[in-house]
């Protein structure tokens, strides 16, 4: 739903619901009286959200706009099968002449239905810009900065005092950083196919030593798009 707020300005929203039904398994692991006990576990629940976005855009020239987005809902996670989310999003974008600029500013705070993930807050900024060299081909570079903070252990419901639980893994327990940059080609061969390349190098800066490396990524792909 679109609503007018200026001339220049029109805020959009979005509302709907997201559900889901979880079977969990696992072990637990508790220690009495000098004693460790391992012992199965298996949870159930349901999710229930409401889903939806707001979005606040403003022309601010005839090549110049900017928008301020907010999203909630759930989406499927990478060790949990679920994640709740909240992100705001600020981008502000120029497309006048031959240059094409987008800069943006996006957190997320995020919540895994799994218990032995942690909560989580992504903090992303970055910049693309886009310069035709040719009638075909377009250059393409983009930066993004990503600082990823991991919150307290989630944890178990039914955990006390004595219990040992799960060894946590790096990445739910340790901060760190990702910078990556990219440069590339897109050539337009036809209407509906492009080729791509690009090399891109990506670091990451950890708080602990075993979550950071470096990787540097060359790529050509070949697409092909079509409006139906």
């Amino acid at each position: 739903m679109g609503l007018p707020i200026t001339d220049a300005t029109t805020l959009n929203l979005s509302v709907g619901s997201s559900a889901g039904y979880l079977t969990s398994r696992g072990t637990q692991t508790r220690e009495t009286d000098g004693e460790i006990d391992t012992t199965d576990r298996e949870r159930e629940s349901d999710r229930f959200r409401i889903a939806g976005s707001a979005t606040l855009r403003t022309q601010m020239a005839r090549d110049m706009w900017h928008a301020l987005t907010y999203r909630r809902g759930i989406r499927g996670g990478f060790n949990s099968a679920l994640e709740e989310f909240d992100t705001w999003n600020y981008r502000i974008s120029y497309t006048g002449g031959e240059v094409g600029i987008q800069v943006y500013s996006r957190y997320t705070a995020v919540e895994p239905t799994l218990d032995s993930d942690t909560k989580y807050t992504d903090w992303r900024n970055g910049i693309r810009i886009t310069y035709p060299l040719t009638r075909v081909v377009t250059l393409v570079g983009s930066t993004e900065y990503a600082i990823r903070d991991n919150k307290s252990y989630a944890g178990t419901d039914d955990e006390s005092d004595d219990s040992v639980g799960d060894v946590e893994e790096a990445e739910n327990s340790s901060d760190y950083d990702t910078w990556t940059s990219r440069l590339g080609t897109s050539f337009g061969l036809t209407k509906k196919i492009n080729f791509n390349t690009y090399i891109q190098h990506y670091e990451r800066i950890g708080d602990d030593q075993d979550l950071e490396f470096t990787r540097d990524t060359f790529a050509a792909n070949l697409v092909f798009s079509h409006q139906f």
